[in-house]
C-alpha cells in the first residue's frame, strides 16, 4: 500500500510540475503576443490557461491529501472561468453579460469554499464584509458611468471581486487574533489568505481595466498584455490559496 502511494504521490508530483511549467509558458506567451500586437495569435492559445492550471491544483490537492470539496470547488471556477475567457473574445453587450455571468458563478464555487473555511468571524473581522459591499457599488458607478441597465450586474461581480479582498482581510485578522490561543484557524493559513487577498485585488484591477475599456472608451499602450498579466497572477493566486486551504482540517473556534 506505501508503495502505491509513493507512486502516486509522484504521479501527481510530476503533473503538478509540467502542468505548472506550461501554464507559466502559455502566460508568458499570452503577455508576449499581446506587447507585439499579436491578438488572434495569442487568442488561439487563450482556452489552455485555465485546464494547465486546473491540472496543477487537482494535483496539488491530491499530492497532499487535501480535501475533495476543495478540487470540486476549484474544477467549477476554473472551467467556468475558461469559458467566460472564450465568450469575452466575441463582441456585443449581450455577451459580455453572458461572459460576466460565467466568470460570477466560477466565483461563487471559490467564495463558497474560502468563506466556509474561513469559520466563524468575531468584530473586527465582520465589518470587512459591509465594506467591501458599499466599494462594490462604489466600482460599479465609477466603471459604467451610472448606466442604468448595467449597474446591477457590474455591481454583483464587484461584490464577488471585493469578496475575496474581505475573506483574505478577514482571514488575516482572525490568523493573528487566534494565533496565542491555538485555536481557529490552523499554521500556514496567513499565507493561504494573504494568496486570497492579492489575488482579489488583481483581479479587480484586470477586470477594472476592461470594465473601463468597454464602458468610457480607455485605451493605452499595451492595455490587452496588463490586463491579461494580472488576471493570470490573479487565477494562480486564488487558485493556489484554495488548494492550501485544503490542507486545513479544523477552521472552527471552539
Amino acid at each position: 500500500m506505501s508503495g502505491n502511494s509513493t507512486q502516486n504521490q509522484e504521479g501527481f508530483r510530476f503533473i503538478s510540475r509540467v502542468s505548472l511549467a506550461l501554464f507559466v509558458l502559455c502566460s508568458a506567451a499570452q503577455v508576449v503576443l499581446r506587447i507585439l500586437s499579436l491578438h488572434a495569435e495569442a487568442n488561439l492559445t487563450k482556452a489552455l490557461l485555465m485546464p494547465l492550471l486546473l491540472f496543477y491544483v487537482l494535483s496539488q490537492i491530491f499530492r497532499h491529501g487535501g480535501e475533495k470539496s476543495a478540487a470540486f470547488c476549484a474544477t467549477g471556477a476554473l472551467v467556468l472561468h475558461c469559458l467566460g475567457d472564450i465568450i469575452l473574445e466575441l463582441r456585443g453587450e449581450v455577451v459580455f453579460v453572458a461572459g460576466l455571468a460565467a466568470f460570477l458563478v466560477g466565483h461563487i464555487f471559490y467564495l463558497t469554499y474560502i468563506i466556509r473555511k474561513l469559520g466563524e468571524l468575531r468584530f473586527p473581522e465582520n465589518t470587512v464584509w459591509v465594506l467591501s459591499g458599499l466599494i462594490a457599488i462604489g466600482l460599479a458607478l465609477a466603471l459604467t458611468s451610472g448606466e442604468g441597465k448595467m449597474i446591477f450586474p457590474v455591481a454583483v461581480y464587484s461584490l464577488a471581486l471585493m469578496s475575496y479582498v474581505a475573506a483574505g482581510i478577514a482571514g488575516l485578522l482572525k490568523s493573528n487574533r487566534t494565533k496565542k490561543s491555538g485555536m481557529g484557524l490552523p499554521r500556514g493559513a496567513k499565507s493561504a489568505f494573504c494568496y486570497i487577498l492579492f489575488g482579489g485585488i488583481l483581479f479587480i484591477i484586470s477586470d477594472a481595466l476592461i470594465a473601463l475599456g468597454a464602458f468610457r472608451g480607455l485605451t493605452f499602450p499595451y492595455k490587452g498584455a496588463v490586463v491579461m498579466g494580472t488576471y493570470l497572477l490573479a487565477e494562480f493566486l486564488l487558485a493556489s490559496g484554495v488548494w492550501k486551504m485544503s490542507l486545513f482540517r479544523n477552521t472552527t473556534e471552539k
